[in-house]
């Protein structure tokens, strides 16, 4: 039996008294940098990836707010990075 993409979820649970999360998932991105940090899953029989981490790895991030000066930098470094690997 699979799962339809709505029943996938990401589920993270933590409290205050505790110093790690438990994070439930089926999201590729986090299970591979959950991985590559170091937590080892338990998989369960629906195929979510069980995970307990450090409470500071939980973040929640806005958007990036960048200036258009800002912006013009970065399109300008990447033009030439991108000219650079073409010249190889």
């Amino acid at each position: 039996m699979s799962l339809s993409r709505e029943e996938q979820e990401t589920i993270i649970i933590f409290n205050q008294a505790d110093d790690t999360a438990s994070i439930e998932t089926f999201n590729g991105p986090i299970i591979r940098a959950c991985q590559k940090y170091g937590a080892e899953p338990e998989i369960d029989s629906w195929g979510a990836h069980k995970f307990t981490v450090p409470k500071s790895w939980v973040k929640i991030r806005g958007p990036r707010e960048m200036s258009d000066e800002a912006r013009a930098a970065q399109a300008q470094r990447m033009r030439e990075i991108v000219t650079a690997q073409r010249q190889k």
